[in-house]
């Protein structure tokens, strides 16, 4: 069965996902989730994606990986740019050498834009930080107090609302 995006479950299998520790301040990483499926959506369906059909399920988790933190680093620092300025076409090792259409471009621009816009709507910030209240990778540098009500997992509900947004802008903007 396929996903909401029509993305084969076998090709983008995430259970084995991992990322990298941003520097500084980053944006929600749902949020960019939410992009970097925008984009395998966008790829698959235009028949781009030709020299990664026949790469083992391995390199395609690999390939999500770098995408993903690519995406975080070149929108963190606090400034959390434009997430339309990532290009991830150009971070996409599978794509080289092949011709990408600018309407495929156009596609993947106007999905993020607007998937960031309502997150930013609904939630007033798009950085992770100001959504949950804390830096879940500097768990060891708060104080004992912080770190039992992080511990506790009352954010998680903030994630669980942030991920539900995020699916059903991207479902109802596809």
């Amino acid at each position: 069965m396929q996903g909401i995006l029509e993305l084969p479950a076998d090709k983008w299998d995430f259970t084995d996902f991992h990322s990298d520790k941003p520097e500084d301040l980053f944006l929600c990483r749902v949020l960019v989730s939410g992009a970097v499926s925008i984009y395998l959506d966008v790829i698959s369906k235009g028949g781009i994606d030709q020299s990664g059909a026949q790469q083992p399920k391995k390199n395609h988790l690999k390939r999500v990986i770098h995408l993903f933190n690519a995406f975080l680093s070149e929108t963190s620092g606090g400034t959390n740019g434009d997430p339309a300025d990532f290009d991830p076409f150009s971070w996409d090792e599978s794509l080289k050498g092949i011709h990408i259409d600018e309407s495929a471009r156009k596609e993947y621009v106007e999905r993020v834009t607007q998937l960031f816009t309502a997150f930013q709507k609904k939630f007033g910030v798009r950085d992770c930080v100001a959504i949950l209240g804390f830096d879940p990778f500097r768990y060891s540098e708060y104080d004992e107090k912080t770190q039992e009500r992080i511990a506790e997992g009352g954010w998680m509900e903030k994630c669980v609302q942030c991920m539900e947004s995020i699916i059903r802008t991207i479902y109802d903007n596809q």
